[in-house]
């Protein structure tokens, strides 16, 4: 019975078997054609992701609206996920959160709060935390007021699935000034 050793008698390596042979170009094994092409569309989808939140801020700013209210809700699917809320009035004068109160007073649900709304508590605060999410690696996709700019809807994905996707919901907007 005899074995034999792959690469054993590869005269690259030489004699003395602890030496690392430098890759080379026949060496290296080919790309993963499934990886670069998610890459490709990842990268795609970055780029008209960060540019649509980017142009709708811009016509956003141009408006210079600095008080407001407007209603947000925050949903990511089941009843239990700490993310949940019911929708909520937030007032802003001067570009500054004022007041936030739940809009159904007879909600009496652990959903009926106001916490949990720091984060994107002003519209400059929402596309600030909408472009972080998306420097983070999720798919942040947003319908947006034609008039104004501000978000209306905002949908956040950890990648390119259906599942897991966190929801802001913007309402009733109102310009105070």
């Amino acid at each position: 019975m005899s074995f034999m050793l792959s690469g054993c008698g590869d005269q690259r390596y030489g004699s003395n078997m602890s030496m690392t042979p430098e890759p080379t170009e026949a060496s290296v094994p080919p790309a993963n054609i499934g990886a670069e092409n998610f890459a490709k569309a990842w990268r795609e989808e970055f780029d008209k992701m960060r540019g649509d939140i980017v142009e709708a801020r811009e016509r956003w700013k141009s408006n210079n609206i600095n008080s407001y209210s407007f209603v947000a809700r925050k949903d990511v699917g089941g009843v239990s996920s700490p993310w949940n809320r019911s929708p909520v009035l937030i007032k802003v004068e001067d570009g500054k959160p004022v007041s936030i109160e739940v809009v159904d007073k007879n909600d009496t649900s652990m959903l009926a709060r106001t916490d949990g709304f720091e984060d994107f508590d002003t519209i400059d605060k929402l596309f600030d935390y909408m472009l972080s999410e998306l420097e983070n690696g999720r798919m942040v996709s947003a319908e947006y007021d034609g008039k104004v700019g501000s978000p209306e809807f905002v949908s956040i994905f950890r990648s390119f699935e259906i599942h897991g996707g966190r929801s802001i919901q913007i309402s009733r907007f109102n310009r105070a000034d």
